[in-house]
């Protein structure tokens, strides 16, 4: 497209696609960069979104400085380049915030979402790709996209974040961003969306229907999160403005008057800003993954239609998000860095106890069983929680052995620790049978089998291969294992080859977390495979792995 915008000095694109593209620009008249997004087909849609965004002025949402009329069919909305890392990108590196980052971060986007209400627009598609963190911690919400008028129906938004109203095309309200706002604040906290799944309707029927998993979050929290994530609309605070108050009072008496200061060097500590100035443009990114439920049931965002596709940069330093569709540029000079923070007199959130493993022994003349029990859990219902998730592996187990065993054997059950985090336990047990009559034998001694139990020390959720391991990295996952397999089990995997599918995964892996890496115990008992591979090992570093685990279970081993 040979079309400029007139009055600005284009300093290279950010990306390009079938329909558009993105440049960085400085206005000729005030040196100020701006951000100039480009369409070739349907200019009233970029007309729409400029004036919703004209309508909001506000600093916390950015700002529309000019919409241009070009030959034909094309057209140009100017826009402010923000300064800043995405949400997205920070959650994507760092797994969660801490909470008074997390607090902070949704303060400043609700104070955005609240102008939007105040002029009568529902976001609809609030999500951490939508929020830019600034070099001073400070947030900033974009891409007003599919934005409408307050009472408007339809199901356009983004599905892990999309309130029980949006997935039947209910009229949309504040409370819908309200909603979306604190699935954000949760995944921020937690480290997870707070509804998973990997089929649309499931997703639905979660939103809809499930109870939030709130014992992710800190007790002091949760009540705000529950109001947040009401079915209802009426259930929740009627708009932005009214759930700032809100976060507000809870983390004042939390964190105490100064709270704001100590969440904005949280996170501008996580968002990573050593120094440099900072430019993000929003863009969407024809290399990602989908992730908008409008592109597969409802009109997408002006940038989505454009489909805008990464692009090379060359700069001093430049850092490219690309599933959160941000262009990140670093340029030349330092940042002064943000004053130690200040000793707080008022009380804050509970201290984390000192948290132990204690094995309890639970004897008797045919079973021999050692269950791990950890102490020093602040939260009675949290350490409860814990221990029930440790334990609930070994009763199955003896259940299902007992009624199969004859005679005086004696079952054996043993635990031991594999890694330990401030965040997550994971245990090794192993059982074997023990036969009474040694005389007769001692086939029985051989026969042995692994289980095990990882768990959220901060819930006391089960992390099963499932949650360690997304749908998509398990084809690199099956690699790994069959190139790390030892002789024996490289057999095995050469009676049938290992084909890892998420539907099967916790009956099939079952994963330990050591202290230098993974022991992934299979169990391959199929009619591909003979008796003798019912059980095989495999061993693999975190080096090896990481890349392919979930984004808060690779923090919770890599930062240790």
């Amino acid at each position: 497209m040979s079309w400029q915008a007139p009055g600005y000095d284009e300093i290279r694109e950010l990306g390009s696609g079938a329909h558009g593209r993105v440049v960085l620009a400085v206005d000729k008249m005030t040196g100020a960069y701006r951000a100039i997004k480009y369409v070739t087909q349907r200019p009233e849609q970029l007309k729409a979104e400029a004036d919703i965004l004209a309508s909001i002025e506000d600093p916390n949402v950015a700002e529309v400085h000019q919409v241009l009329d070009g030959p034909g069919e094309e057209a140009a909305i100017v826009m402010e380049a923000v300064e800043g890392h995405s949400l997205r990108a920070v959650l994507d590196k760092h797994g969660a915030l801490e909470p008074v980052a997390a607090l902070y971060v949704l303060k400043g986007s609700l104070l955005g979402l609240g102008a939007a209400h105040a002029a009568g627009i529902v976001h609809r598609d609030y999500k951490p790709a939508n929020v830019i963190v600034g070099p001073d911690g400070a947030s900033k919400l974009v891409d007003f996209g599919i934005a409408v008028p307050d009472g408007e129906t339809g199901r356009a938004g983004t599905p892990s974040y999309m309130a029980p109203e949006q997935w039947t095309g209910g009229p949309a309200s504040p409370a819908t961003d309200v909603y979306a706002a604190t699935c954000v604040f949760f995944e921020c906290i937690a480290g997870m969306k707070p509804f998973d799944a990997f089929d649309l309707g499931d997703l639905q029927q979660q939103h809809q229907n499930n109870a939030p998993p709130v014992e992710r979050v800190p007790q002091y929290l949760r009540e705000l999160t529950v109001r947040g994530l009401a079915k209802f609309p009426a259930q929740r605070p009627v708009d932005a403005f009214a759930f700032v108050k809100q976060v507000e009072k809870v983390a004042r008496k939390a964190y105490g008057r100064h709270w704001e200061r100590r969440g904005a060097a949280a996170l501008a500590t996580a968002s990573g800003f050593a120094g440099g100035l900072v430019l993000a443009a929003r863009v969407g990114t024809a290399t990602a993954r989908p992730t908008t439920f409008a592109s597969q049931i409802g009109s997408r965002g002006l940038l989505g239609r454009i489909g805008v596709v990464q692009a090379s940069i060359v700069t001093a330093a430049a850092v490219i998000a690309g599933a959160a569709g941000f262009m990140v540029y670093s340029a030349s000079g330092e940042e002064p860095a943000p004053e130690p923070e200040q000793t707080l007199v008022q009380a804050g959130p509970p201290v984390k106890a000192k948290v132990a493993v204690e094995f309890v022994k639970e004897d008797t003349p045919t079973e021999r069983v050692t269950v791990p029990t950890v102490v020093g859990i602040a939260d009675p219902i949290v350490a409860e929680k814990v221990n029930a998730t440790l334990r609930e592996p070994v009763d199955r187990h003896l259940a299902e052995a007992r009624p199969q065993r004859d005679g005086q054997d004696v079952l054996v059950v043993a635990a031991k620790v594999g890694l330990q985090t401030e965040d997550l336990l994971s245990v090794a047990y192993e059982y074997t049978i023990e036969p009474a009559d040694t005389a007769a034998g001692n086939w029985a001694k051989n026969f042995w089998t692994r289980f095990s139990a990882t768990v959220d020390l901060r819930s006391g959720a089960a992390i099963g291969a499932r949650q360690m391991f997304p749908a998509t990295s398990l084809p690199g996952l099956s690699q790994k294992l069959t190139a790390a397999a030892d002789k024996q089990t490289a057999a095995c995997f050469a009676e049938a080859p290992l084909r890892l599918e998420q539907a099967t995964l916790d009956d099939v892996l079952r994963p330990v977390l050591q202290s230098r890496g993974i022991r992934a115990d299979l169990y391959l008992g199929t009619e591909e495979h003979s008796q003798a591979c019912r059980v095989v090992s495999v061993r693999l570093s975190y080096k090896a792995v990481e890349n392919l685990m979930t984004p808060w279970v690779r923090a919770a081993v890599v930062r240790r």
